[in-house]
């Protein structure tokens, strides 16, 4: 028997608020959970192999404690003899909908027509109306009778009635100018989930297929909808280097080499309602992309820029390419895009080649500019399909001046501030990411003055004023330097004086 065996405790995701603690001081579990959020605080703790762990579960926030499941049920405490690993799971469950504020009322339901401005309705599941329109409350009682009260009167003429007996009487807290607090917001109506996946980032994934490569992190969320909030469980064998993680309904990580092949998976989604389910025919290529997709970054129109990508075979069998292509993304401008490959025929395993990809933007500067690199080969997987973007910018950055001449001024004073006036007269915004100065001179603050954060929107403009501050005599020289998104990326304005 080990020494020692560990407890994890969860929540039921999305539901109320509350936190678990076991029964030591200080406690080595002390797990929360807030409205539904991930949970806080230590959720897993080891305890002495054949020793008893009491947890208890408090609620908090207007929450109520539902119960355990997992190693314990019921709603007291839960105590855990340690034999083995323990895994428990808390379920809180969110106060019941109210109108904070609002003032109760008395509504009944007489044998008597409606009146003028009476609220009526058959149906509870439905709004009542006044006149035909609807209200923000329902049920089929027809006058507000909270004003009517009097406990001198019989039970039905004291409170409004038109029949002596017994009548429909509700009290309620409609939601009306009456109420003086927060409304809070009542849950969804219940309903079976629905499931749905999509690949993030180093994947592939249509419908019915996920696409990982050997050697290649990648991460595929899984999401589901629907009131109660669904658990999800996975089914299938994964390949090594892939796990899934319920709570955040995440599959990722990075497939071992040698686990290259078809994976047949599902993912279940259940709550009190229904259940749904997704199938999907999880493929791990041999071959290996690096990087597993290319960002050309910020490109300027014309400029071509160029990227490398490694493409490696990372199985233990030959991949035999069978054609290269570069594919348009409908909605996107998928222009500009280039590859020239220099792989042979057929990749040996463990071997490697490179892609050049190549974008030239052009003058749509609005448009999303994104394609795919589709490889055809022999490889499980194939296409392998790397995504490219790029973004088109086109600032210019004009100065007013290059050089400022501050002439002979006596060390030990400060001459009168000359301004340059940085303006952009390009077709995209200017970003300005450093502003420095150097030798005896030093930045005047003014409204309009330029920063090492500025952003000028087309044709806007900002100044930058010096002032010569020399400390001994002679000629002295310096620089402003605006470091920009602009082509070059630098501009220098040149700072002379001299000190007499």
């Amino acid at each position: 028997m080990p020494n020692h065996e560990q407890v994890l405790v969860s929540f039921e995701v999305g539901t109320g608020t509350g936190t678990v603690t076991d029964n030591l001081t200080p406690h080595d579990i002390n797990c929360s959970e807030t409205g539904g959020d991930p949970e806080t605080g230590t959720c897993t703790a080891d305890y002495s192999a054949g020793s008893t762990v009491v947890l208890t579960a408090t609620p908090d926030g207007g929450s109520t404690f539902a119960g355990w499941t997992g190693a314990c049920a019921g709603t007291g405490t839960c105590s855990v003899m340690m034999t083995s690993a323990q895994s428990v799971t808390a379920n809180f469950v969110p106060p019941a909908p109210y109108w904070n504020g609002s003032v109760p009322q008395f509504y009944d339901d007489p044998d008597s027509p409606p009146q003028p401005n009476s609220a009526i309705g058959t149906n509870c599941s439905e709004p009542m109306t006044i006149n035909g329109v609807p209200q923000t409350y329902s049920c089929q009682f027809e006058y507000n009778i909270t004003t009517f009260y009097s406990p001198a009167e019989g039970v039905d003429p004291g409170i409004g009635g038109s029949t002596k007996a017994f009548n429909d009487v509700v009290i309620a807290y409609p939601p009306t100018s009456e109420g003086s607090g927060t409304v809070v917001t009542p849950p969804p109506t219940a309903a079976a989930p629905a499931i749905s996946g999509t690949c993030v980032m180093g994947c592939a994934s249509t419908s019915s297929t996920i696409t990982f490569a050997v050697n290649t992190g990648g991460t595929f969320l899984v999401r589901a909808v629907g009131y109660p909030p669904s658990a999800i469980v996975e089914s299938g064998t994964l390949p090594a280097g892939l796990s899934f993680n319920p709570l955040t309904g995440i599959l990722g990580g990075t497939p071992t080499s040698g686990v290259n092949g078809n994976f047949p998976i599902s993912f279940t989604a259940t709550n009190a309602i229904g259940s749904a389910t997704l199938n999907f025919l999880l493929t791990v290529g041999q071959l290996s992309f690096s990087p597993s997709e290319i960002d050309f970054g910020d490109t300027f129109p014309g400029i071509p820029v160029l990227r490398l990508l490694k493409i490696t075979n990372a199985g233990s069998s030959m991949v035999k390419f069978t054609g290269f292509n570069i594919a348009t993304i409908p909605g996107d401008d998928s222009s500009g895009f280039e590859a020239l490959e220099l792989c042979p025929p057929t990749l040996d395993a463990g071997s490697s080649c490179t892609a050049i990809l190549v974008f030239t933007g052009d003058s749509n500067l609005t448009a999303t500019h994104a394609a795919n690199f589709d490889i055809t080969d022999s490889a499980p997987g194939s296409p392998q399909i790397i995504p490219m973007s790029a973004n088109v910018i086109d600032p210019v950055a004009s100065l007013s001046a290059l050089i400022l001449n501050f002439g002979n001024q006596t060390a030990g004073t400060t001459t009168a501030a000359k301004a340059v006036t940085l303006k952009n007269v390009g077709k995209t915004p200017l970003i300005l990411s450093g502003l420095s100065i150097s030798g005896e001179f030093a930045f005047v603050n003014t409204a309009t003055a330029c920063t090492g954060s500025t952003i000028l929107a087309v044709g806007d403009s900002c100044t930058i004023s010096v002032s010569f501050e020399p400390t001994s005599k002679g000629p002295m020289i310096g620089d402003v330097t605006i470091n920009d998104n602009a082509l070059l990326g630098t501009q220098i304005v040149v700072l002379t004086g001299n000190g007499d």
